[in-house]
């Protein structure tokens, strides 16, 4: 967390550095220490497509209403 700090802090005032710090610490739990220190998940599962081509989908354009909330 430290590491975080510091590479941040050149680039913020005290009081932003203050609440950097604050905030890295109140979601310490979400950030990896090290390599050993990383989970996995279940909930995503993998398909293996062998040789079939990858999908592919048009873009599409975010709705009106959907674009404020970006």
């Amino acid at each position: 967390m430290v590491d975080l700090t510091v590479r941040s802090s050149n680039k913020l005032t005290p009081e932003q550095v203050v609440k950097l710090e604050k905030l890295l610490m109140e979601h310490e739990d979400i950030f990896s220490r090290d390599a050993q220190d990383l989970g996995c998940t279940l909930l995503v599962q993998h398909s293996n497509t062998a040789d079939s081509p990858p999908m592919k989908q048009p873009h599409r354009r975010v709705p009106l209403a959907k674009r404020e909330k970006m």
